[in-house]
């Protein structure tokens, strides 16, 4: 009898030991595809970029979060393009009704990190973004600064219902794409939290925006044939001052220089506000 319950207990043993070095395997199988599938994105981003003198960069990618969860982290990302040309195809400037591009470029880099997870299931999904947005402007000969401060993380959480098949699906974005999974069917809910925060204008260090934070949120639950839908959505104490309606006009006048907008297209971007600083 003594024999026999060590014989179960080794087996026991050999059992959960294999299945957590299947997991081991797996999951680091799965994170080195993950990052590989991340790079190879970026760079037909790139091929599609190089062209309009436009690029996408970054400073690092790493896959983190064994065993529960799969994170891939991109580390400052950075885009450098020529919007004109961007922008430049007929469909694009006819939906935008524009007719003629001054020459415009954007510099943007996150001086933080982006982080996109999923859970082993399959069925949990999270995007956070952490740091100051930098962006540099420069449109008709002219420059304009900014920087976007946050005081916390902008994050999102989507839920779906059900789980991945063992073995198959597990920690897999690409079941978010994949059309025999029908992830719309399984929806369950989307939360999104924005952190508060404000802009600022780099070279005169004057006060563009503020935001008191905010949250979306939609959930889905089924009854019977039908779906009951939830939808909150909140912002707090948003905020425009003077000098952001100064740096929207030297856009909206550069565009407008070329005939592109009726002058009273001017009211969304210049004086749609809930308040001023």
């Amino acid at each position: 009898e003594y024999s026999m319950r060590n014989l179960i207990l080794i087996g026991l043993a050999a059992f959960f030991l294999m299945m957590a070095a299947t997991v081991s395997v797996m999951w680091w199988t799965r994170s080195l595809a993950v990052k590989k599938q991340a790079e190879a994105m970026i760079e037909s981003i790139n091929t599609y970029l190089k062209d309009k003198d436009s690029s996408f960069t970054y400073e690092s990618i790493s896959v983190s979060g064994f065993p529960s969860t799969m994170n891939v982290t991109m580390v400052k990302p950075h885009f450098t393009g020529r919007m004109d040309k961007l922008l430049a195809d007929p469909k694009i400037k006819e939906s935008l009704g524009i007719k003629v591009l001054p020459e415009w470029a954007e510099d943007v880099t996150l001086d933080g990190k982006i982080v996109a997870g999923v859970d082993a299931l399959s069925n949990k999904f999270k995007l956070e973004v952490f740091g100051e947005w930098l962006t540099k402007g420069n449109i008709a000969g002219k420059t304009i600064e900014t920087i976007s401060q946050v005081d916390g993380v902008n994050a999102c959480e989507l839920q779906l219902k059900g789980a991945s098949e063992i073995f198959n699906d597990l920690w897999s974005f690409y079941i978010l794409v994949d059309t025999k999974k029908d992830s719309l069917k399984n929806f369950s809910s989307l939360n999104c939290i924005i952190s508060s925060g404000k802009s600022i204008n780099t070279s005169t260090k004057e006060a563009l925006t503020s935001f008191g934070g905010g949250q979306l949120y939609i959930s889905r639950a089924p009854k019977n044939d039908i779906s009951d839908m939830r939808f909150y959505l909140i912002f707090k104490d948003l905020e425009v001052s003077k000098a952001y309606d100064d740096l929207m006009a030297v856009y909206m006048q550069a565009l407008n220089q070329a005939g592109n907008f009726p002058a009273k297209s001017n009211v969304f971007f210049i004086r749609n506000r809930v308040g001023r600083l």
